[in-house]
């Protein structure tokens, strides 16, 4: 490429047929398979931090240095990102030369960064779980169920799975109690003209595998629905994290009233039994629009496409 298209670069940021390399604040190792923050620059940050924390000190400028860089560490494992809280709070407003004193709190935030970062490691060769787990809460009852599937699709899966939420925030008390009662619509919980449409892989994974039921269990103490399908999923998490996880939309797992699990409401598609077997298939035979009719055994329009029925019945 910069043979034919000569421009400006670095030899010293060029590497081949090496085994091990440090690139864009990494450094991987093509051995043992792991990524983690660069030696070079992870160290140094270590022990920058740790010598504010024994002045108790630091301008507003260093302080947002310090929180960019273990950001920057904590996005090899971004579930990490939730050690920052306090450092984002001290460093609005005032000028950048202001000098801050480091409260017990922030302190302890920062302590953790440094004992903590060592673990931002990305592992290559991980194996997917063969485990599905899906979570989902009622304002009253928290649940969640599990299915088996063979690790073929379930790396197949992977490469479809959801990086980014559609919307975080809390719904309002009246939509709350509406969702509560199964009587609100999905688009009715995103803002604006906002339509969330599910992924034909998740709805697939959720209606072909046979479900367990892992866990259930009630609190007394009312609580928003909101909150209490985000306690649920860090309950399982607690137990046995998943590398593959989606939240169904309307079977609500957790409610008494539908008893056990249901069956399987749909049959498996031709490429899902192809990838059982082992015979991949080319990307050709792999369309979204056979993604779409669920049943891969010929191409549909989007316009032949219905919404499922649990959808139109939540």
């Amino acid at each position: 490429f910069f043979a034919e298209n000569p421009g400006r670069y670095s030899d010293k940021k060029t590497f081949e047929d090496k085994t091990q390399a440090s690139f864009w604040g990494v450094d991987c190792c093509g051995v043992s398979g792991l990524i983690r923050a660069n030696p070079a620059r992870y160290w140094p940050l270590v022990l920058i931090t740790v010598r504010v924390l024994q002045l108790g000190l630091a301008t507003r400028s260093l302080l947002e240095s310090l929180l960019g860089s273990w950001v920057s560490v904590f996005m090899l494992r971004r579930r990490m990102l939730s050690l920052v809280e306090l450092c984002f709070a001290a460093v609005r407003g005032g000028t950048a030369q202001s000098i801050l004193r480091l409260s017990p709190e922030l302190k302890a935030e920062l302590a953790s960064f440094v004992c903590l970062g060592h673990l931002a490691v990305v592992d290559l060769r991980a194996q997917p779980l063969t485990t599905v787990i899906a979570s989902d809460a009622s304002s009253s009852w928290q649940a969640a169920v599990s299915a088996e599937v063979a690790q073929p699709v379930v790396e197949e899966f992977q490469r479809h799975s959801l990086q980014r939420g559609a919307w975080t925030k809390l719904l309002a008390p009246p939509s709350a109690w509406l969702k509560e009662h199964n009587l609100l619509q999905p688009e009715a919980e995103l803002p604006g003209d906002f339509e969330f449409v599910a992924n034909p892989v998740a709805e697939c994974l959720a209606r072909v595998p046979q479900y367990k039921t892992r866990w259930r269990r009630q609190y007394t103490r009312r609580m928003h629905i909101n909150v209490a399908e985000l306690g649920a999923y860090l309950h399982e998490e607690a137990r046995k994290i998943g590398l593959v996880d989606f939240e169904p939309q309307a079977a609500r797992i957790a409610c008494p009233a539908f008893g056990l699990v249901r069956a399987p409401s749909m049959p498996k598609p031709a490429w899902w039994t192809s990838l059982e077997t082992g015979e991949v298939q080319g990307p050709e035979a792999f369309e979204q629009d056979d993604l779409l009719l669920l049943g891969g055994s010929r191409r549909a329009n989007r316009s032949e496409v219905s919404r499922p029925k649990f959808v139109q019945q939540a």
